[in-house]
């Protein structure tokens, strides 16, 4: 018996006052399959109602937050040089699986650090783009930092936003979604920001729909060049792509509560 199965029996035994529960449950990037052989004591027709109801409730609301396990990568290029660093790869000073590293300078542009992170270090395939670039004199290309995850299977409403500074620099900030998942695709645009001069750099928050199922590619891009290339420019920030908790996982949990407490109150009569 699986452990999510053994959480789910020994929810029902201490909340709903079964003897004993068999199954099996199976949880797919695509949906939800279970195969049920109940076999109860004193059970009555609406506990078995009960029992289909949450499993249906708890394999929906898994299919939604469940995520393959991502690989992610980073990427900077001026157009002229280009870096592509791999989780744990050549050129990584992070030593933790999801996150990425890179100090160093790509053409014009120093990078003191670049860091992307996702799964595991941080829940659900949620993705965080953090940069610090400054330009040396004279350079007029322009920077682009992109930080992308594949093997994602997760469905639901994403939300983006970015943080940041400029100093004579101009930044853009765009997140990419690409059904046939390789690594920095760009197929389908579904946010945009900017670009923008100002000092301080407030993109979103920002929501799009990505669909469950079929493993395909997310990609942040943030885009930095140089107002004045004869002075300083630096630019900095932190962007992230949050994944919430879907509002059918509140439902569950609720659904759950409310019908322990129900039939508590049957055994209790």
């Amino acid at each position: 018996m699986s452990k999510t199965f053994r959480k789910l029996s020994a929810f029902f035994s201490t909340n709903l006052g079964f003897g004993s529960l068999e199954g099996k449950l199976l949880l797919t990037g695509t949906g939800c399959t279970n195969e049920f052989k109940i076999d109860l004591e004193d059970t009555d027709k609406m506990k078995k109602l009960a029992v289909v109801m949450i499993v249906a409730l708890f394999c929906f609301g898994m299919t939604l937050v469940a995520n393959a396990d991502v690989v992610a990568s980073l990427r900077l290029t001026d157009g002229t040089t280009t870096i592509t660093v791999t989780d744990g790869g050549a050129g990584d000073s992070c030593p933790l699986v999801g996150c990425i590293t890179f100090i160093g300078s790509v053409g014009g542009w120093n990078l003191n650090v670049d860091t992307g992170t996702t799964s595991p270090v941080l829940p659900n395939g949620n993705m965080d783009l953090n940069y610090n670039a400054t330009s040396s004199l004279g350079t007029t290309s322009t920077l682009h930092v992109l930080f992308t995850t594949t093997d994602n299977t997760k469905g639901g409403m994403l939300g983006t936003n970015l943080g940041g500074t400029n100093n004579n620099t101009s930044t853009a900030y765009k997140v990419y979604f690409d059904g046939s998942d390789t690594a920095f695709g760009m197929a389908t645009t579904v946010a945009s920001f900017g670009p923008t001069s100002s000092p301080n750099v407030t993109f979103g928050p920002a929501s799009f729909g990505l669909p469950a199922g079929s493993p395909y590619s997310v990609t942040q891009e943030i885009i930095v060049s140089a107002v004045n290339p004869a002075l300083a420019a630096q630019a900095t920030g932190d962007a992230s792509l949050r994944i919430p908790e879907p509002a059918s996982m509140s439902i569950l949990g609720a659904g759950m509560i409310g019908l322990a407490g129900l039939f508590r109150r049957k055994l209790v009569k």
